[in-house]
Parts: C-alpha cells; structure tokens; sequence
C-alpha cells in the first residue's frame, strides 16, 4: 500500500558504514523495499555490503510493481559492494522504480552485480521496467553516471530487460578493469 511507506529512502547508510548484509539467501530473509519516496536502497560512501535474495521495486509475490519513487539500489563511493549471489538462492529483483534499477555514482572500486533480475518479475519473463516515471532518458537497467570513476566492475549472469533505453550503460566518466559477461540483455 503506498500510504503506508515513508517518505525518504527504504534502507540508507553513509560513510563509516561497514559489513553490513541485506537480505539472505532465503524466502524468509527476503526483504521487500517498495514503495518509498525516494530510493529503494542508498549507500553514501558505505563500504562492504552485500545486498542479495529482496525483491525491490516489487510486491510480494514478486509479480506486481510497487515502485521507490527514485532508483532501486543507489550507491556513491561505496567500496566493496556486492549486489546478487550469481544464482537463484540470493537473487535480487529490481523493477518497477521511478528512475534507474541500480546506479552508482561517484569514485568506488570493486562493484559486483551478479544473478539479478532487472526490469522483470521474479519470474524473469515479464517486463517490469524502471525509469516510468521520469522520461525515457533514465529508463536505464543499470546506468553508471556522468563523473563515474569505477575500478573492478563485474556485471555477471543477470538478465536485464523491459527497458525503453539502455539496459546496461557507461557513460561521461572512467571505468577499468570491467567485466560483463553471461547475461542475458531482454527478458527471458
């Protein structure tokens, strides 16, 4: 129900925040982050966190978009962020958010986004696209923005669709050492 969420962001940690795991590899330690004013989850120069096995963006059947108002999974200089265990058990789905499903931003090193569903149910077969309500120039899956410095990126085994735009994009900043490979770009 969207009169029941708040107004900000789902989960937020800043700088100093360190080791923290949210989700598991469950149905029981599933989270559901959906419906907030701004972003599902936003790490502001957090570090060590594993986000795996939540449906973000979703209901909790996983079948129906109960959109954060701005992106799924936000993150700007977070170090040593992990986002999907590369296989079902810890899987993560983000769809269905106002603006892009994960972007980092800023300066960061080591990023894996791995066995993540991403603009479609938890089905992986219907397109639940993020970015509805903001313009097709942020309907992005995963965009890494404009003064990104990224080192050690893996984007691994995802499926990624239901987007008007780009489903995975880099643009006006750096980015080394990067790795995507195995997934699959459209749904199904």
């Amino acid at each position: 129900d969207a009169a029941l969420a708040n107004g900000g962001d789902g989960l937020s940690f800043d700088a100093g925040t360190s080791g923290v795991t949210i989700g598991g590899i469950v149905d029981s330690a599933r989270n559901l982050i959906s419906g907030n004013g701004t972003s599902g989850i936003w790490l502001n120069g957090a570090s060590d966190i594993t986000i795996y096995g939540n449906y973000i963006g979703l209901d909790a059947t996983g079948t129906t978009a109960v959109g954060n108002s701005s992106v799924g999974i936000a993150s700007s200089g977070a170090n040593n962020l992990t986002i999907g265990t590369g296989v079902s058990a810890g899987r993560n789905v983000i769809a269905g958010n106002g603006s892009r499903a994960i972007q980092p931003q800023g300066t960061y090193s080591s990023l894996t986004i791995s066995g993540n569903y991403v603009g479609t149910d938890a089905t992986g077969n219907v397109a639940l696209s993020n970015g509805w309500a903001v313009g097709t120039n942020v309907q992005d899956g995963i965009s890494f923005d404009g003064g990104v410095n990224a080192t050690t990126v893996s984007i691994t085994d995802n499926i990624i669709g239901g987007y008007n735009a780009a489903l995975l994009e880099f643009w006006g900043g750096t980015a080394t050492d990067v790795t995507v490979q195995g997934n699959s770009l459209g749904i199904g």
